[in-house]
């Protein structure tokens, strides 16, 4: 790019530098040099970082602490805030890459609460905070890891999920 700019006076275009803002991942494969840009970045990242990643082998995911306590039980996993609403039992931890309004039922029932994104700012650790759940948000790969009926201890204290027992 800056040698296009520098030699060929050619600019890049804004579209291409407002999806930069947001996130660029390069990658090498088979030898050619492929870019990933906005959204899309992030998601090549991910797939790249997770199969290179054993996750059975994996037993405790950091995070940040959003809501203080700490928490031993029973998982369930979930992309979908109408599955969690309908199928979370009271006291399982609600493990979900975010939440949003929508999963408010659920968390009201939830022992706990696990994300993917976030921070101390986000949703699940407001809602959280309000109804005394303990929280961690900001895992990276919680719900890539564990699956529904795995048991964890939740401990806010040091933002550690530690996997106890996974569930065959």
């Amino acid at each position: 790019d800056v040698e296009n700019l520098l030699e060929k006076n050619i600019y890049l275009e804004q579209k291409i530098i407002d999806l930069r803002k947001q996130g660029i991942t390069w990658h090498i494969d088979n030898g050619k040099f492929i870019e990933y840009l906005g959204n899309e970045a992030g998601e090549k990242l991910e797939e790249l970082i997770l199969s290179k990643m054993k996750t059975e082998s994996v037993s405790e995911i950091k995070g940040l602490s959003a809501s203080k306590g700490s928490y031993t039980g029973k998982c369930f996993v979930t992309k979908n805030a109408k599955a969690a609403n309908k199928s979370l039992k009271k006291g399982e931890i609600l493990v979900t890459p975010m939440t949003t309004v929508d999963y408010l039922p659920a968390i009201r029932r939830a022992g706990a609460v696990i994300t993917d994104d976030g921070g101390a700012t986000c949703h699940a650790a407001i809602i959280s905070r309000e109804f005394g759940i303990p929280c961690i948000v900001g895992t990276k790969i919680v719900s890539k890891v564990l699956k529904t009926g795995d048991m964890v201890e939740v401990d806010t204290k040091i933002g550690l999920v530690k996997i106890i027992k996974r569930h065959n």
